[in-house]
């Protein structure tokens, strides 16, 4: 089909985007940067790792088999996204994204939604595909047909639209307003913000969208803001990391998206199968037929990928938490030249998924205790040095990374003790904790939302804090005003206000 381009990549919550950009409409209502809109969009998605459909100047009958296409590949995906760069109008309550053969010459409007895609049925192929989120942007003024230099075609604005569960839909403009052609270098203001913006990691799509249109209201003085109706359920982040993610890994990429690996038929490659079974019955002679070979007899993805996978597998099996626990005796015919490839592995799958990607919040945060202490034997300080590299796009969203010292890192408690009832209505004395912080970041409602705690001793918070935040419990310094014994956390009076009191003090 002409113009139509598929990228292809992988990410663990699989998106596809069907993306068009119409520029060559009839009777000179062309547009100038559509074209450049769309292009640019599918390369940073391409570079996200989402799965592409480009199709630029559309007409009507190429707009339908591309529907259809996307229709009929968006059910094995996660996510689906819809984005156009054109003309739009309304008809009878109904909105019409226009294909570049749509005769806006002619009077009759009835002829113009003939050779334009409407819009419920792009919320009805996503909707349909009972994906876990979808997303439209339709970057398509919402005018009257003859303002030089907008894209829209209607002297109403779109109609009111229904976002399905789980759809956000984003539009250039607020209702009435004009969506300009150019602004940002040769795009429009509102995708040139998308743009700009999508490079930034972990952002929720809420956060993304509003700072998109705080760049478009200032970048067009206050004349277009853009706006959006959502009924998303859950976070959705556009870049996880994966795109400022450029450093060179010494390893294969089927090593690093171990997603990819493939069995060849080798002794080395059904062991790393049955590590990555997550079934114990397999896992636990696995690792010791791995005990059994030769070091010649494994290359070094074949280490880095089966460390991976003891890791992972010695949450779930006794004889891999064994060779954890010996871990220093039993990777050390590994250091070659001053390397650990397997170690590598240990390390990068505490931080990053089978995709390749960072983890954000749910590393695996197995035998920290034993792993971590590796870190000040000058056998493997290369490893904890190859992990700092790989964590530096992500440093901001971390709060330890090995640093190969047994430099604690204080954890700051307050409590207070009361007396409240228990359950059998007699009164106890208690500590509530009121707030949690390490360095200066106040981490009390994240954290203790997350874990139950109600007869929490120093000991048994450490537990909890060192699987929050990524660090071992041995680096962990906690300081309280009292020693904590009994403590426990009361939601309904929570605070993250500061107080004259409390003065945090730290390093992170």
């Amino acid at each position: 089909m002409k113009n139509l381009v598929w990228y292809s990549c992988n990410i663990s919550m699989k998106t596809l985007a069907l993306i068009i950009g119409n520029n060559n409409y009839r009777n000179s209502q062309n547009l100038i940067n559509a074209v450049n809109d769309a292009k640019s969009v599918a390369e940073k998605f391409v570079l996200l790792g989402y799965d592409v459909i480009l199709k630029n100047d559309c007409n009507i009958s190429d707009a339908a088999s591309t529907l259809t296409e996307f229709s009929n590949a968006l059910t094995a995906y996660d996510v689906g996204i819809f984005f156009f760069a054109g003309h739009a109008f309304q008809i009878d309550s109904e909105n019409y994204l226009a294909a570049i053969d749509c005769p806006f010459d002619v009077l009759d409007k009835l002829n113009w939604k003939y050779h334009s895609i409407p819009l419920n049925d792009v919320i009805n192929i996503l909707k349909e595909a009972n994906n876990q989120v979808n997303i439209i942007i339709l970057d398509a003024c919402r005018d009257n047909p003859f303002n030089v230099g907008s894209r829209g075609f209607s002297s109403n604005e779109l109609a009111p639209i229904f976002a399905p569960r789980g759809t956000l839909i984003a539009f250039s403009t607020s209702p009435g307003e004009k969506s300009k052609d150019a602004g940002i270098d040769n795009h429009s203001i509102y995708t040139g913000a998308i743009l700009k913006h999508i490079d930034e990691k972990f952002l929720s799509i809420e956060e993304f969208f509003k700072r998109v249109r705080t760049t478009v209201y200032n970048l067009s003085g206050g004349t277009q803001t853009s706006w959006e109706h959502t009924s998303l359920i859950g976070d959705f982040f556009f870049n996880r990391g994966q795109l400022a993610y450029s450093l060179s890994l010494p390893y294969d990429e089927s090593v690093v998206k171990d997603n990819q690996y493939i069995i060849d038929g080798s002794d080395i490659s059904f062991i790393i199968r049955d590590l990555k079974s997550c079934d114990w019955n397999k896992q636990n002679p696995a690792i010791h037929r791995f005990l059994r070979m030769n070091v010649q007899d494994i290359d070094k993805n074949q280490q880095f990928i089966l460390g991976r996978n003891i890791l992972q597998s010695s949450g779930h099996a006794f004889e891999v938490q064994k060779y954890v626990e010996d871990l220093a005796n039993k990777i050390l015919k590994f250091s070659i030249n001053g390397e650990n490839h397997v170690l590598n592995g240990i390390l990068f799958e505490i931080y990053f998924n089978s995709y390749g990607e960072f983890r954000v919040q749910n590393f695996k945060n197995y035998h920290l205790d034993l792993i971590f202490p590796l870190q000040i034997n000058p056998v493997f300080v290369s490893s904890f040095k190859f992990i700092q590299n790989a964590l530096i796009p992500y440093v901001d969203n971390l709060f330890y990374i090995p640093d190969c010292t047994n430099n604690k890192r204080s954890v700051d408690i307050k409590v207070k003790e009361e007396e409240i009832e228990d359950f059998s209505g007699s009164k106890i004395k208690k500590q509530r904790i009121e707030r949690v912080v390490i360095s200066t970041k106040d981490i009390t409602v994240p954290f203790l939302n997350k874990y139950s705690l109600y007869d929490a001793n120093e000991e048994t918070l450490k537990v909890s804090l060192s699987d929050y935040l990524t660090i071992p419990q041995y680096l962990l310094q906690v300081n309280s005003n009292i020693p904590i014994t009994n403590a426990f956390y009361d939601r309904t009076k929570a605070s993250t206000s500061d107080n004259d009191e409390w003065n945090v003090f730290g390093d992170l």
